[in-house]
């Protein structure tokens, strides 16, 4: 992979790094590419985001959930994600 990244191997990079550390040459080359990205940036932070709030979610409960709560809900989060 070269030193600075397109968007699209960004986002690879950002999902990737939810779930486990990047390599050393692949975290410089995202941290590069996020200085100069203010899109890739903000998806980060959304995608984050999002990742604590299903954390904070008890997978159990979801599943017990009405459909119409689970409709609202998604709302609710698309909703912050926006802002």
């Amino acid at each position: 992979m070269s030193a600075l990244t397109n968007c699209l191997e960004a986002t690879r990079l950002i999902s990737k790094s939810q779930h486990q550390k990047l390599t050393l040459l692949d975290g410089l080359a995202l941290n590069a590419h996020l200085v100069l990205c203010k899109y890739c940036k903000s998806f980060q932070k959304d995608l984050t985001y999002v990742k604590v709030k299903l954390s904070e979610i008890d997978q159990e409960e979801i599943y017990l959930m009405n459909e119409s709560y689970k409709k609202e809900l998604a709302k609710k989060v698309l909703e912050e994600l926006e802002k």
